[in-house]
């Protein structure tokens, strides 16, 4: 349990520790309310504009053993990219972020199990309304399974993914926000075996903006 929760400190703790929240807490204090709108933020550009906070349903398809089913639950902050991206000739007219995204999946069949890892993903969301903004969202991830598998030859593995979602306006800085997403997991056959493992998640939760 001691190593669980290390490892759970050790990933949870650097998003909330980077530079950008001290530019999100003069944001908020400067600048009042936030919202998803279909104009570009008025936020320092590099910061912390947004924080998600998700669960929902993983489902795990096993070649060689039984299907694994839980619940994962993550944190998702994102990070205005636009600066890195316009030194690379990369506009857009909706928001480009780097999203952080450490999770926790509790496995509840066919035994108990659990995953710890963290998500390196780039998120594209188009304001398509003052009130409905769909994105896409996709990158890599690094993994540690309880479970030792047939699948794979290693409990540390790699998770390229992709999801996509929208975001549907509360209220001023707050959204509903629902997606689907498609995870694979390999070890990169570092060891073998390494049959990969799909998963589909679905996931929902409430996601918190700043101007």
């Amino acid at each position: 349990m001691k190593k669980i929760v290390v490892v759970l400190v050790f990933l949870f703790i650097p998003g909330f520790t980077y530079a950008g929240i001290s530019d999100t807490l003069d944001s908020i204090e400067g600048k009042g309310q936030a919202k998803v709108a279909t104009e570009v933020p008025t936020a320092k550009e590099g910061g912390l504009r947004k924080i998600g906070i998700f669960t929902g349903f993983l489902d795990e398809r096993m070649k060689h053993e039984h299907d694994n089913r839980g619940v994962s639950l993550l944190v998702s902050l994102g990070y205005d990219a636009r600066p890195f991206f316009s030194k690379v000739g990369i506009s857009t007219k909706g928001y480009l972020d780097f999203v952080l995204e450490p999770f926790f999946n509790v496995i509840t069949s066919p035994s108990d199990e659990f995953e710890v890892g963290s998500n390196f993903l780039v998120e594209y969301d188009f304001p398509l309304t003052d009130w409905f903004q769909p994105y896409i969202k996709g990158g890599l991830g690094l993994i540690y399974m309880s479970q030792e598998t047939k699948e794979q030859g290693t409990q540390w593995n790699f998770l390229p993914q992709g999801s996509v979602g929208f975001h549907w306006s509360l209220k001023d800085n707050i959204a509903f926000s629902c997606e689907y997403r498609h995870r694979h997991l390999s070890n990169a056959s570092i060891k073998h075996p390494n049959k990969g493992i799909d998963a589909k998640m679905y996931l929902a939760g409430i996601t918190f903006f700043f101007e």
